[in-house]
C-alpha cells in the first residue's frame, strides 16, 4: 500500500496519453515508372507533281485540193478534159468540153460564156489536141478572156504532127498576156507514161490525178 503522500502525488499528476508509434515509411516500394517513349509521327510531305508538258496545238488541216475556196472556175476543152470531167466537177469546176472540138470552135464558146456572165474568175483552156492552132486564134481567145483574173493554158501531149507546133506557139504567146499562165502537161506526160491509155492521149486514173494536180498548180 502506497503511503498517503505518495498516493496523493500520483493522483495530482496529469495523465500521459499513450501514443502508438506509427511508421510513415511505406511498407512497399511503388514500382518505378517506365521512361517516356518517344513516338515519331511521320508528317506527310506532298510529293512534287512533275510538270506536264502541254503539247503544241495541232496544225490546221491542209486545205482540200482544188480551186481556191470561193473561186469560180470554168474549163474549156475537148475529149482529154472529158476524161477528167467528173473529178473536176467534184471540185466545183464548171466544164464545157466536147469530143473532137477544134480550137476555132472554142472561140464562140468563150464569147457565149463571157456574154452570159458565166465565166469564172479562173478559166482553164486545154485545146489543140485535135489539130493545129494559129496565133490569131489564140490571141482572139485571150482577148475574150481578158475579163477574167487568170487563164490557165494547158499545153498538149498528143503524138500527132501538130503537137510541137502548138506547144511552141503556147510557150511564146502566153507570156504576152498578164493574166495567163502556162502549165506543162507535155512534161508531166513524158515523166509518167503510165498516165495514158494505149492511144497516148487520154488519161488513166493515175493520169487524172496528175492532171488535177497540174491544174491546181496554175490556179
Amino acid at each position: 500500500m502506497l503511503p498517503a503522500s505518495a498516493a496523493a502525488a500520483a493522483a495530482a499528476a496529469p495523465a500521459t496519453p499513450l501514443v502508438a508509434a506509427v511508421s510513415l515509411t511505406p511498407t512497399t516500394t511503388a514500382p518505378a515508372l517506365p521512361p517516356p517513349v518517344e513516338i515519331t509521327v511521320p508528317i506527310p510531305v506532298a510529293e512534287a507533281t512533275p510538270a506536264v508538258a502541254v503539247p503544241d496545238p495541232a496544225p490546221p488541216p491542209p486545205p482540200p485540193p482544188g480551186p481556191p475556196a470561193g473561186t469560180r472556175v470554168t474549163a474549156i476543152g475537148e475529149s482529154v478534159m472529158i476524161v477528167a470531167q467528173p473529178a473536176m466537177e467534184a471540185e466545183g469546176i464548171y466544164v464545157d468540153a466536147v469530143i473532137g472540138r477544134q480550137f476555132a470552135d472554142s472561140l464562140a464558146v468563150a464569147h457565149a460564156l463571157r456574154d452570159s456572165g458565166s465565166l469564172g474568175e479562173i478559166v482553164v483552156v486545154h485545146l489543140g489536141n485535135n489539130g493545129p492552132v494559129t496565133e490569131g486564134q489564140f490571141d482572139e481567145l485571150m482577148d475574150t478572156l481578158s475579163v477574167v483574173r487568170r487563164v490557165v493554158v494547158v499545153n498538149d501531149k498528143v503524138p500527132r504532127p501538130w503537137e510541137e507546133h502548138n506547144n511552141t506557139l503556147f510557150a511564146g504567146a502566153v507570156p504576152r498576156f498578164a493574166n495567163a499562165v502556162l502549165v506543162d502537161w507535155h512534161a508531166v506526160g513524158d515523166s509518167h507514161p503510165d498516165a495514158f491509155v494505149d492511144d497516148g492521149v487520154h488519161m488513166t486514173q493515175e493520169g487524172i490525178q496528175l492532171y488535177l494536180d497540174l491544174l491546181h498548180s496554175g490556179m
